[in-house]
């Protein structure tokens, strides 16, 4: 079993594009409150921003389950930067 550079290079994407498009919806946008600051505009855009690019070297359905587990991953009380790439990832490596 070989680790799959889509792997890494999905859990880098979802970390770069989702988070800061999270931060940048959410504060412009965001009135939902889900997860202290964090709101439900916020993690939508966040997934959205992170399809596009996942999408152009992953299946489509995986793209969108590994942005919907980051930004999941996002909204738990520990630092987003180590939970993002590890829950995206984590999806990634399961479904291809």
């Amino acid at each position: 079993y070989s680790f799959d550079t889509r792997v890494l290079m999905g859990a880098i994407t979802t970390l770069a594009f989702g988070d800061s498009a999270s931060t940048l919806v959410g504060k412009k946008f965001g009135k939902i409150k889900i997860a202290g600051n964090k709101t439900l505009e916020g993690m939508a855009g966040g997934v959205i921003i992170s399809v596009i690019p996942l999408a152009l070297f992953l299946p489509f359905y995986v793209a969108i389950i590994a942005a919907v587990a980051g930004m999941l991953a996002e909204m738990l009380p520990a630092n987003d930067n180590y939970t993002i790439p590890l829950a995206s990832g984590g999806a990634i490596a399961l479904l291809i």
